[in-house]
């Protein structure tokens, strides 16, 4: 009982339930991510680690980032990345994370909390890539789209510039 509640029990607050990522996602998130230089990416509800262990693998020069919020699974990821010298995991929230200074945040959450990470990285003036898997924005069109069995919906973002996005969604 004691396993599942540190497991499960933060789901209650942030409206995201545990999805982890299969790995033809990952092999999805390995397609746009530039091999030849340095960025900043983050896993945002990292869950077991499993995308951030095989991406750091990859990607020497990407640095990785997760964000956990259930100490069990945050505790796992640790573990499971521990050798790993370009992945950091943390346990915490991320609307108390500084996410601003990413290139790439991948979330697989909820749409209720991708719309609420969305209106966080407006507020804080994000200029980088948005990943979501599965569920995709209602408020703005997506950049691309990768099916497969979870599809990644890909958005650049620019903050900065408000009128680099139009707020329409594609049909």
């Amino acid at each position: 009982m004691i396993l599942f509640f540190l497991i499960f029990f933060p789901a209650l607050f942030t409206k995201a339930p545990i999805y982890l990522s299969n790995f033809e996602a990952i092999n999805q998130l390995k397609t746009f991510l530039p091999s030849d230089q340095d960025f900043k990416f983050l896993d945002a509800g990292c869950g077991t680690g499993r995308v951030l262990k095989a991406l750091s693998s990859e990607f020497p020069k990407g640095s990785f980032e997760g964000i956990e919020l259930s100490p069990l699974l945050a505790l796992f990821a640790t573990f499971l990345t521990w050798r790993s010298q370009n992945v950091r995991v943390k346990l915490g929230t991320l609307f108390t994370h500084q996410l601003k200074n990413y290139d790439y945040i991948y979330a697989f959450l909820s749409p209720v909390a991708h719309a609420m990470l969305y209106e966080y990285l407006e507020k804080l003036g994000f200029q980088g890539t948005l990943v979501l898997n599965s569920f995709p924005l209602d408020k703005i069109a997506h950049d691309l789209k990768i099916e497969g069995k979870q599809t990644l919906f890909l958005y650049k973002l620019n903050f900065t510039d408000k009128d680099l996005r139009l707020p329409e969604k594609k049909g």
